[in-house]
């Protein structure tokens, strides 16, 4: 369940001259915004009463938004599923990559943090964990 001030933002977004915009040229018609104004007042419902109809309204509407967005990718007959990563995920980079990658920032820092072992994050951990000693006046 999101934040009921989710859904009315969703509701404003969606009645905005900007939103009706995006949807007529997406989906080449606008949309019906009442079931993000039902939905923020069912939540406020379930936030300040606990109505528990309230609250299966708006699981209800969620689950069917995440249904209607998620079709497209179950319909796709294109790409084939997997399980798991490809059994060569963790593989090293060829050589020439390796190469390539060998003076970069990223290199360099990673062979820094690997030299120094977690001292340096214990380091900057504590730092973090001080009080700030920051005062606006």
């Amino acid at each position: 369940l999101s934040p009921c001030e989710i859904y009315w933002e969703q509701y404003k977004e969606c009645t905005s001259v900007r939103g009706k915009f995006h949807q007529y040229f997406i989906h080449g018609q606008q949309e019906e915004c009442g079931q993000w104004k039902s939905d923020y007042d069912n939540c406020m419902k379930w936030k300040k009463k606990e109505n528990k109809d309230a609250l299966g309204e708006v699981l209800g509407n969620e689950r069917r938004r995440l249904g209607d967005r998620l079709r497209a990718s179950y319909a796709n007959d294109v790409w084939e599923l997997r399980d798991g990563p490809p059994a060569t995920w963790a593989a090293p980079l060829p050589a020439w990559l390796q190469r390539e990658n060998e003076n970069t920032y990223l290199a360099v820092k990673c062979e820094q943090r690997h030299r120094d072992g977690d001292a340096a994050a214990a380091a900057a951990a504590a730092r973090f964990a001080e009080p700030s000693r920051c005062t606006i006046l």
